[in-house]
């Protein structure tokens, strides 16, 4: 009997679903795998043209600026939150680094300061210069009048406006909706312990454009615009402070609610430049080998030890830096200046390096010796003495180093350069002192000029160390009488006879200090000397007629001349000395006659100042009033400069993109520029 088949039998049902499946799963897997990788070649393109984008941004408004504040301190970092954990053993004693931990059971956070996560810019005044109302281009008013801000064309020649530009690392929302402190929340890294709770909220790139001073209409002036600053004890703007966009800041500098209004205002008047959703600017350190995140020791909260992870910035911009630069020496010789033998007897008051605006992590190597010998040398640089990330006040210091010193820390400092700069300091600030036997060092001074990048080794003697000479007439007419009456004088020496002041012999106010004599403050000081062209010379007008006596400006005459009336010439270092002073002057030697030694002597000596020696002339009564810029440096030093300059930057971006929910993995492009601050304001 023929039976026909009329199904499939379960074994062959079952043959034909493997079949199937397996023929799907070819299938499919690439399929969502192709889906996959297109997601994240999208994300690295967004990525990619979104970093472009903002990169040629920044670049514009820094190439265009007309300053940029230093970003290199402490208290110009920026303060994140991020979370905590503790130990795997609270009492561990590790104190460098944790791999692992526990969340703690009430979320804990702490702060990590990012260096060079924020920078300002200052941009250049707009609007017309002769009516900065009135923009001429447009036809019309300017609109900004109530602020004084003109939105016109860029000023020419470019000048500082009364605006700022701010990017920062911050996150995207700093409140929750309750008003409370947001913290750093990615769901597409459980690596971090505690950085997954709740709703995404990642670190972004944030821009502000905000005005430090305002203008107050009532009272007629510019003021601190207190909404985004806070002020000091003198009512000062505090342009940095770390936590200014943080709602719960490590250190608050007046109180918290003030504190939090302004970073709400910061907040509001900010816009993210980066895609807000899935784009992260920070990056945890792992350890690779255990594809943990690294920590570190931060606090003892509640007797048990927290960690706080090791953060990476994406985004950097760094000043840049120069290492052991020479600094240019100026031109010893300069037009209307007379200099005798320039090369041996006079020396630059200014050493300048190629490019300006130091940071304060400046460091200036200053050699009396051939450095090649690795001698003890000088080093000027700025130290922060009380530290913190709120404080600022960098001191500008001269130190005296050995070879195997450190030379930001160690040493012995001996000069305060940001007292000198006060002009409330009225004595001499060392600190220390050398007064050794034929020990002592070279005395060394000199400061530093930051904005225009150079070392100035000279001083005005008004401001310096609370040196004032001030020479009464009658002490000129002393000195021409002294030597006109001294036995050791007769009818052909008489002749010899100069009204001068010697300025080696003064000292105001008690002050031993004396930059032309040596020592002094218990230094060495074989090289101190006047400035060429620096001498300002009052006395009264000798000319008869109606202003005879009256205070005028006296003006110089070269050394081969004789000073007439209202005149002087000065020896601004010393000159060639006879030899023989009874051959070549007819008088006794200096170091044996006092008379010579004190009136004929001076006048081969720095300091020297000699006017109208007419024998037949009485000078009016009245003072002569000396000032002058002294320098204690050679021809022949060598100063080499390291330093940051902010007027050039290097930006350093790197946009971590997550492509979607239920990708962990990222995609990252890294883009790079450096940009001249091309109006940077010397």
């Amino acid at each position: 009997m023929n039976l026909k088949r009329k199904a499939f039998t379960l074994i062959e049902m079952l043959v034909v679903i493997a079949i199937t499946a397996i023929i799907l799963t070819l299938i499919a897997v690439p399929l969502v795998q192709g889906f996959r990788l297109t997601r994240a070649a999208q994300s690295f393109a967004e990525a990619q043209a979104m970093g472009k984008q903002v990169i040629d941004r920044i670049s514009r408004e820094l190439g265009t600026a007309a300053a940029v504040l230093d970003n290199s301190t402490t208290a110009s970092s920026v303060e994140i939150r991020v979370p905590l954990v503790i130990a795997k053993n609270p009492a561990d004693d590790a104190l460098d680094t944790i791999i692992g931990g526990a969340e703690p059971p009430t979320p804990q956070y702490g702060s990590v300061y990012i260096l060079f996560g924020k920078i300002d810019i200052v941009l250049a005044s707009k609007g017309d210069p002769g009516n900065p109302i009135y923009n001429p281009y447009r036809n019309m008013i300017d609109p900004t009048l109530v602020n004084r801000s003109p939105i016109g064309q860029v000023r020419l020649p470019v000048a500082p406006g009364n605006t700022i530009v701010r990017y920062w690392v911050g996150l995207r929302n700093a409140e929750d909706a309750a008003g409370n402190a947001a913290h750093y929340v990615n769901p597409w890294y459980p690596v971090l312990t505690g950085g997954t709770r709740g709703s995404e909220n990642l670190f972004v790139l944030r821009r502000a454009e905000v005005q430090p001073y305002i203008y107050n209409q009532n009272t007629n002036r510019w003021e601190p615009n207190t909404t985004f600053f806070a002020v000091d004890a003198n009512n000062q703007i505090i342009i940095n402070d770390p936590g200014f966009a943080v709602l719960d800041p490590t250190t608050v500098i007046d109180n918290l609610a003030a504190h939090q209004a302004r970073a709400r205002a910061w907040q509001a008047a900010s816009t993210v430049v980066v895609q807000d959703l899935r784009t992260d600017m920070i990056a945890p350190v792992v350890d690779e080998q255990q594809n943990e995140t690294v920590y570190d020791f931060f606090t003892v909260i509640g007797g048990v030890r927290h960690y706080v992870p090791r953060i990476r910035p994406l985004v950097r911009f760094q000043p840049i830096r120069v290492t052991n630069e020479p600094a240019g020496a100026n031109e010893l010789v300069r037009v209307g200046v007379e200099a005798v033998d320039p090369q041996t007897r006079s020396a630059p008051d200014a050493y300048e390096t190629q490019m300006i605006a130091w940071t304060t992590d400046t460091l200036v190597r200053y050699y009396d010796q051939d450095p090649r010998n690795n001698p003890p040398h000088y080093v000027g640089r700025w130290r922060q003495p009380n530290g913190g990330p709120i404080t600022e006040n960098y001191l500008k210091e001269i130190a005296y180093v050995q070879p195997n010193d450190n030379e930001r820390l160690g040493g012995t400092p001996y000069f305060r350069m940001s007292d000198y700069m006060d002009a409330a300091k009225t004595g001499p600030v060392l600190i220390g002192s050398y007064v050794t036997a034929g020990a002592a060092p070279r005395l060394v001074l000199f400061t530093m000029d930051e904005r225009r990048g150079r070392v100035i080794p000279s001083f005005p003697v008004r401001n310096a160390l609370g040196y004032i000479p001030l020479t009464p007439t009658s002490t000129a007419n002393n000195n021409f009488l002294g030597w006109f009456n001294s036995p050791s004088a007769n009818q052909q020496t008489r002749l010899l006879a100069r009204r001068f002041v010697d300025l080696r012999t003064f000292a105001a106010g008690g002050n031993a200090f004396n930059p032309l004599t040596s020592p002094a403050l218990g230094f060495n000081n074989p090289f101190g000397k006047i400035v060429p062209g620096s001498e300002i010379v009052y006395g009264p007008d000798q000319r008869p007629g109606p202003n005879f006596g009256e205070p005028i400006r006296y003006t110089r005459v070269t050394a081969s001349q004789r000073p007439g009336l209202n005149q002087y010439k000065i020896n601004y270092t010393d000159i060639t000395e006879p030899a023989n002073y009874q051959v070549t002057l007819g008088v006794p030697d200096p170091g044996v006659d006092a008379d010579v030694r004190n009136y004929i002597q001076p006048r081969f000596k720095k300091g020297y100042v000699e006017f109208d020696s007419d024998p037949n002339l009485v000078l009016p009564a009245g003072n002569i009033t000396i000032q002058y810029d002294f320098q204690l440096n050679e021809a022949t030093d060598y100063m080499a400069v390291d330093y940051n300059s902010d007027q050039q930057f290097q930006i350093e971006m790197t946009l971590r993109r997550f492509p979607s929910t239920d990708d962990r993995h990222s995609q990252s492009v890294t883009i790079k520029d450096t940009v001249t601050v091309r109006n940077l304001l010397r």
